[in-house]
Formats: C-alpha cells, sequence, structure tokens
C-alpha cells in the first residue's frame, strides 16, 4: 500500500492508505487490550510486581531484556553461562551425596486409622511387590542425571545419590511430611508454629530467666531431632525477640542454636508479619505502606494507557496486588493505633479512584458505592468474624481455639494496651451471630472412589420466566419420565418466624425445624438429607428427589467439600448403594 501511493501520489490512494493504517492501529489496541485482559485474569496475590512491570514494559514497547545470571565465588565473578552451569551443576552434586546426610533417617510415623483401614490397599506391601517395583524402577531408570540449564545453556549431567532434584514439585511435599515431627518433643509449656520451613517456638511468663531456661531446653530438643533427621538450622536466621512493655528489663542468659549465640532483636518478620518487641505493629504498618504505594504506581502507569484503561482490569489489578497486601493476617494488625489504621485508609482510597477515574474531592462514601468495596475497617470486621467461624468450625483440631477462649479483657484496659483479636471483636456484630454454635468440619469417612456419584436430571424449570399455571403443565409433563420412581418432593425456606424443611411422600410430610440464623440453602441441604433418611427406611429400588433449589442440586454436585450436610448426603448415597438403590435428583 505505501508503495502504491509513492507511485501513484493521488488523493484517493492517500485516503486508502490512511484507512489502512486506521485499521492497523486499531487491530494492535485491541491486541494489547485483550492480551492486557487476559493477563490479568491470570495473576493473583502472589504474583511479583517486577513480572508485572515486565508485561508492561512488553506491551509499552519498552521492554529491556535481563541478563544472563552470574556469580560471585570468593573474589572471583562468573558471567559465562556455561561457566555457571556448570558451578551451579558440582554445587547440587555435592549437596546431594550420600556422605552428607547425618542421622539415621527419617523414622517410622504412625499413620491414622480410619473405619477402613482393613481394606487390601492398606495392607503392608509383600517382599514380591517390592521388588516387582524395584525392578521396573531399574528397568526404565538406570541412574538419575541431572542437568543445569541456565539460558540457553546446559550443563554437564551429574548423578543425583540422594534426595530430589532442585526444583522438583514432590520435594516440597516431601519436606513438608519429613519436617512434620519437629515439634512432637518440645515440653508443653512451649508453644511451637510451623509453616514449610518456617519454624517458631515461644514461651510466656513473669519470669524471664524460667523463661529462656524452658526455650534452651526446647532448642537443644530441635537441635537433637534436626542432627537424627537429617536436618540442619542455619544460626544466621535465627533470632530472639523478647515481647515486653516494661521499661526495666533483667539480664537473661544468652540463647544457643548448637554452639551459636542466637541474637536479640526489636522485631522479626515471620510469615510475612513484623513483630515488634512491643507488638504496637508500627514497623510492619511503615513496611506494608511502602508494598501497597509500590503496587499503586502499577495501577497509575497502566491507567494512561489506553489498552489498560478498562475499569473491570483495573479493579481486578488493584485487589490481587494492593487490597490482597491489606488482607493479610489484618485480624492481627488491627489493635494497632488508629493513626496507623488511618494511613492504610488513605492508601485504599487512592487506589479506587485510580480504578473508577474519580476526582480527587469525590465523596469516599460515594466512591464506595460506585466501586463495590468495602471501607477497610468493616472489612477487617468481616473478615474477623469469618476468622472466628473458621476457628468454631475446627475446634477439635485449630490450635487457635484456647486462644480465642481467652476473653478477659481486664488486662488490656491501659491508655496504650494493644488489643489482641479475640477482644476486638466482642464489639463486632451482633452477641447472637458471635455465640452462634457452628457445625464442625469434618473429613468424609469415605475415601474418594467410594464416594457416590449424584445423578441430577438434566431438565430443569425455571418458575420466574413462567407464569403459574404454565409451571405446573410443564413439571406435571416432566414428572410423566419418572413415573416408575418413588418420588420425594422436598422444600426449605426462611422467613422473620423461622426457617423450616420438609419432605413429603404419599401425602405423608415430615417436618423440621432449624436455627433462626441458617440460611434458605441450609433448609434446603437438611430436606434432602431427610429425604435420603426416608428413602433409605422404604421399599423399593428407584427413588425421585424433587427439590426447587438449584443451587442445592450444584452443590451436591461438588465433589471435594468441606459442607457438613453434603458429607452426611454422600453418607447417605452410599448406604443407598449397598442396598441396590438408585437416587435421582430433580
Amino acid at each position: 500500500m505505501l508503495s502504491a501511493l509513492q507511485t501513484s501520489g493521488s488523493a484517493a490512494t492517500h485516503q486508502i492508505y490512511q484507512r489502512a493504517m486506521a485499521k492497523q492501529r486499531r487491530y494492535f489496541r485491541k491486541a494489547k487490550r485483550d492480551s492486557w485482559i487476559s493477563y490479568i485474569n491470570g495473576i493473583n496475590s502472589k504474583t511479583p510486581c517486577s513480572v508485572i512491570w515486565t508485561k508492561i514494559r512488553k506491551l509499552s514497547g519498552e521492554f529491556i531484556p535481563s541478563p544472563n545470571p552470574t556469580l560471585k565465588i570468593g573474589g572471583n565473578l562468573l558471567t559465562d553461562p556455561a561457566e555457571v552451569a556448570e558451578t551451579l551443576r558440582r554445587h547440587f552434586a555435592d549437596v546431594s551425596k550420600s556422605s552428607r546426610i547425618s542421622g539415621n533417617g527419617i523414622p517410622d510415623m504412625p499413620l491414622p486409622s480410619p473405619s477402613y483401614c482393613n481394606a487390601a490397599y492398606n495392607a503392608p506391601f509383600t517382599l514380591r511387590e517390592l521388588e516387582d517395583v524395584l525392578s521396573s524402577i531399574t528397568s526404565t531408570s538406570p541412574e538419575r542425571c541431572i542437568k543445569v540449564r541456565v539460558g540457553n545453556v546446559v550443563s554437564s549431567p551429574y548423578r543425583q545419590e540422594e534426595g530430589l532434584p532442585q526444583g522438583i514439585i514432590l520435594s516440597v511435599t516431601c519436606f513438608a511430611v519429613a519436617i512434620n515431627g519437629v515439634l512432637a518433643r518440645i515440653s508443653r509449656l512451649v508453644l511451637g508454629s510451623l509453616y514449610a520451613d518456617d519454624l517458631a517456638v515461644c514461651v510466656s511468663g513473669y519470669n524471664a530467666v524460667e523463661i529462656s531456661h524452658h526455650l534452651q531446653k526446647s532448642i537443644y530438643t530441635i537441635c537433637r531431632w534436626a542432627d537424627d533427621n537429617g536436618f540442619c538450622f542455619s544460626p544466621s536466621k535465627t533470632v530472639a525477640v523478647r515481647f515486653t512493655r516494661r521499661t526495666r528489663q533483667e539480664v537473661v542468659p544468652h540463647l544457643k542454636l548448637n554452639d551459636d549465640i542466637i541474637p536479640f532483636e526489636k522485631e522479626v518478620k515471620f510469615l510475612g508479619m513484623i513483630f515488634d518487641s512491643r507488638l504496637s505493629w508500627l514497623q510492619h504498618m511503615d513496611y506494608l505502606k511502602l508494598k501497597v504505594k509500590k503496587s499503586l504506581n502499577i495501577l497509575r502507569v497502566v491507567s494512561g494507557f489506553d489498552w489498560g484503561a478498562d475499569r473491570n482490569s483495573l479493579l481486578r489489578l488493584y485487589n490481587s496486588l494492593c487490597w490482597s497486601q491489606i488482607d493479610h493476617a489484618c485480624q492481627i494488625y488491627s489493635s494497632a493505633c488508629k493513626t496507623k489504621l488511618h494511613e492504610l485508609d488513605v492508601l485504599h482510597n487512592t487506589g479506587l479512584r485510580l480504578c473508577s477515574g474519580a476526582y480527587c474531592t469525590s465523596p469516599v462514601e460515594s466512591l464506595y458505592v460506585d466501586t463495590d468495596q468495602f471501607p477497610l475497617d468493616l472489612h477487617r470486621h468481616e473478615l474477623g468474624l469469618r476468622s472466628i467461624a473458621r476457628i468454631k468450625s475446627n475446634h477439635y483440631t485449630n490450635p487457635c481455639v484456647d486462644v480465642l477462649l481467652q476473653c478477659d479483657s481486664s488486662k488490656f484496659c491501659g491508655p496504650r494496651a494493644s488489643i489482641p483479636f479475640q477482644i476486638c471483636m466482642l464489639s463486632v456484630g451482633d452477641a447472637s451471630l458471635r455465640e452462634q454454635k457452628i457445625e464442625p468440619v469434618s473429613y468424609s469417612s469415605l475415601p474418594p472412589w467410594l464416594i457416590p456419584k449424584r445423578n441430577v436430571c438434566p431438565k430443569t424449570i425455571c418458575r420466574k420466566t413462567f407464569l403459574d399455571e404454565e409451571t405446573k403443565s410443564k413439571f406435571l409433563r416432566h414428572d410423566l419420565l419418572h413415573r416408575d420412581s418413588v418420588k420425594l418432593y422436598t422444600d426449605g425456606s426462611k422467613s422473620p418466624l423461622g426457617v423450616g424443611c420438609a419432605v413429603v411422600q404419599n401425602g405423608g410430610v415430615r417436618l423440621g425445624q432449624l436455627s433462626n440464623n441458617a440460611s434458605v440453602l441450609t433448609a434446603e441441604l437438611t430436606a434432602i438429607e431427610k429425604a435420603l433418611e426416608e428413602a433409605y427406611s422404604m421399599p423399593g429400588k428407584t427413588f425421585t428427589i424433587y427439590s426447587d433449589s438449584y443451587g442445592s442440586l450444584t452443590a451436591i454436585i461438588q465433589f471435594n467439600t468441606f459442607h457438613p450436610i453434603i458429607r452426611k448426603i454422600q453418607s447417605w448415597l452410599w448406604r443407598q448403594v449397598t442396598k441396590y438403590k438408585f437416587v435421582l435428583f430433580c
């Protein structure tokens, strides 16, 4: 087209050329916008900002490829990719040598004994089965040879003697299983917290010398366990913090990790939270503000491009980068002073203004309504109530239950006292909501392969799109398809007077009353559970359970669920299968 324009130079050719260029620009803008929207749908709170900046530079035409990694060994700087790959290969080969492993290996750990532990698949391996497995592995994988790749350069192979290759997915699971017993031998007076490779032990009391004695004894026990199981804790990454508000502190003896003295610090970072010695959360709030400001810079840059100034994409980007960082452990740092919490409100409002394009003079209340977002204080209260419900639903295994029950507010009456999470939640919401009993979450007693398939009728009748007479005629016509089965009709409702459910079969009605705080979905699922209970004791082999709740039928289809009523429904379905009964949900 450009050559034709240069040859002829006529006005008609110039007009055709301008139209073609306009189509090209429109196509490029649409391609960039679609690429950015599809990329935004795939990011989450764990996506680093550097990766998003790289994508932005690519779309804006300012992408600079990252240089090859370099290594500094002693005083020498290695820049050649081949030398870097070989150096890493020698290091990984040295780490995987069997001579570096100390101790007697991982001891046998007792496994839980469920009701189906006597099944054939739980029987011990026989010698013949073990020999067959080893022979098949030897024939297919004579040696585990690993190579290191740096850029486009691959190192020479090396033999992996022990352990798993660096970066393999299975190594994370194996490491978690191996280190899971590190806290089993410490004293009951010492509290421990383990998440992957982050370990913390703590003791509370009034005598600092006695506390140090208990900690040192636990540290010695942990080090001895590590030596017996082939682990090694890094002294350079181990610190101690003394949490107290006393101005005069007594001298305590040093804590030692093997032969290294553990230094006492004023703050420590654990699981993304900065714990200071006074638990005022000032350092953590400053750290959080810095992270959120860096994420807001991405919104400022993206909103200036025509391919990134989409309202929904900006809100999704803000929720993934900024709000996820503010939400992290907000139940804990909610006890900080109101001045610091207000600084987060300012950042939250700034992010919403960038996403919605609102003016700086727009009222904050209208901004929340326009973007369909909560203020941070209400959002923290909501997450706090959700946390309490989640803790109560796991009160058998959740270690936070004992802390939640400690609601003595007399210890936190000072003017500068940091009020903990469980005391703050006493003034949030209705008292009946906080004191409501919650059904504990339990795992299914059946293995996944024994849970029967939920048969749901594919034909549905939407009552909202038809009149009552038309809906009734369609239902009667559809009911003829199940004329040979025993029919049970279920329903659940909620009104200001209460919540209830009912099951109707052959003129008989079975009623049930639930808590006033129960939802309609809970009532519908309870009605289905009662219908399955009725079908179990009735004669017949084919049953059809009718329900007017599409959400209940969708929830039943879900395979892996922690809903207690759905777990009971699965158990009743298995009982139907043992009696060779077929149940269809419609």
